[in-house]
């Protein structure tokens, strides 16, 4: 079976590795829009779940070490207001039996694709997919040259290109967003010795939230979260850092030092800011008759809270390589195994994911909502979600 992997982030970087990890020379071969040796920036930090590094151990390790290098562990998850009330302060290692882990986007880009760089054609982005009167397809790519390249047929077409992913678009179509009212932003700062920030912190006022935490090289990353109604781009009113201020300083008193901090950097860094709408899309494994198989956010987005973004896309490519390492009989039987695996896991971990997102949503109330993440059942689900990895 030929496999063609597009895109070499978390999910399609780890599953191909991992399928020339048990047999080097497996036909299978990844492509990706940016240039050989470029490093993508982009994405700021991210918390990865203790789910990921287990999925990683029970899958031979692959990457963990070099993963655990270059990020800090995520021991603890906070939820505070944002005068400084404490409403939570869950272990990580008691709940999921070890600690996540924090890293800078740009350094689990760079773990990630060590690993596939050798099977990975770069300067390629995908314009269309062709399909051969055999029934396989080619995917037709432009260059950095400004030209078209083919580089032959595949078996199957793996989709690793992100929540924008071309290759779900040009095969099934765009799928239609659903939009819960929620607006974010992200930035990356580099610290000083004034910086309050360590570990995994939520701070809320009303549904509003910011979140941080310390990253490696003396770096923190800050997020804020803010009720957003409607579609399309954030309105430039929005996107200045005395509109933001005003969604998180408490209307009873002075903020706390940490969220005063945040929002100086907030202030300093406003032009650099990543602006964002949390969006829902429709759960997809597989299409084109098993022909292309959809994994990570090409497949599913997940919810901004808990770590279950990469963290899930980590989960889909190992379970896909070892699926692929079995030698199925076609695409289509590679594709329903696949399905069969990790159906059941994405839906509880999208789900709950929405669940724990609640404290966001227009309605909830986020004093009650967090509270209720230290009791049951939340604490069921959650053990669950970190501890039963296949």
């Amino acid at each position: 079976m030929r496999i063609g992997v597009i895109g070499t982030g978390v999910a399609g970087s780890l599953l191909t590795a991992a399928v020339l990890k048990d047999d080097p020379k497996a036909d299978i071969v990844a492509f990706d829009r940016i240039a050989s040796g470029a490093r993508e920036d982009a994405g700021t930090g991210l918390n990865i779940g203790p789910n990921a590094l287990k999925a990683m151990r029970l899958h031979g390790g692959l990457a963990l070490e070099d993963l655990l290098a270059v990020s800090l562990p995520w021991k603890r998850w906070e939820i505070v207001l944002t005068n400084g009330t404490r409403l939570i302060d869950l272990d990580m290692t008691e709940i999921g039996g070890e600690p996540g882990v924090r890293v800078r986007w740009a350094d689990l880009y760079a773990v990630m694709r060590a690993q596939s760089a050798p099977a990975t054609i770069f300067d390629r982005a995908l314009e269309t997919v062709e399909e051969e009167a055999d029934g396989r397809l080619t995917p037709v790519f432009r260059g950095a040259d400004g030209a078209l390249h083919r580089h032959g047929s595949f078996d199957l077409l793996v989709a690793a290109d992100g929540r924008y992913s071309r290759l779900r678009e040009a095969v099934s179509g765009r799928p239609e967003p659903r939009f819960p009212g929620i607006g974010t932003w992200r930035l990356l700062v580099k610290t000083g010795p004034d910086c309050p920030i360590d570990d995994y912190v939520q701070y809320f006022c009303g549904n509003a939230r910011l979140l941080a935490f310390t990253l490696p090289e003396g770096f923190a990353y800050i997020a804020g979260s803010f009720p957003l109604e409607g579609k399309g781009p954030i309105p430039d009113e929005t996107r200045t850092a005395a509109a933001q201020a005003a969604f998180f300083l408490p209307a009873d008193g002075a903020p706390s030092r940490e969220v005063a901090w945040m929002l100086d950097q907030l202030d300093r860094g406003i032009d650099d800011v990543n602006w964002a709408r949390t969006q829902e899309i429709d759960t997809l494994h597989q299409t084109m008759d098993g022909r292309v198989l959809l994994i990570g956010d090409a497949a599913h987005a997940m919810f901004q809270t808990l770590g279950q973004g990469a963290t899930q896309a980590i989960e889909d490519a190992l379970a896909a390589a070892d699926v692929l390492r079995s030698k199925p009989a076609s695409s289509k039987a590679a594709s329903d195994a696949y399905e069969a695996r990790r159906s059941a896991r994405v839906d509880f971990a999208k789900t709950f994911t929405r669940e724990a997102t609640d404290t966001l949503l227009p309605g909830c109330d986020p004093v009650a909502g967090s509270l209720a993440k230290a009791e049951e059942p939340f604490l069921s689900k959650l053990r669950a979600l970190y501890l039963d990895v296949a």
